[in-house]
């Protein structure tokens, strides 16, 4: 921990939050992967809408990723 606290504290501002960024990445990856594993026939838009349901909740993603009218 004091090694990788160490690396952190020589990082620039914008080096720290490039991190962030590449961080919530990584987390959305495993996420989607997860989604994907447990509804395979889910397609882009539905993974999309379950992420963003699971991360921001149905008002924001119905928004986002509003819900598919049936014909």
């Amino acid at each position: 921990m004091e090694v990788w606290l160490k690396c952190a504290r020589r990082l620039t501002p914008g080096q720290r939050l490039e991190q962030v960024f590449e961080q919530i990445e990584f987390g959305d990856t495993l996420l989607l992967s997860d989604i994907r594993k447990m509804n395979p026939s889910y397609s882009d838009y539905d993974l999309r809408r379950e992420l963003a349901l699971r991360k921001y909740g149905e008002d924001l993603a119905d928004i986002a990723y509003p819900r598919k009218m049936s014909a």
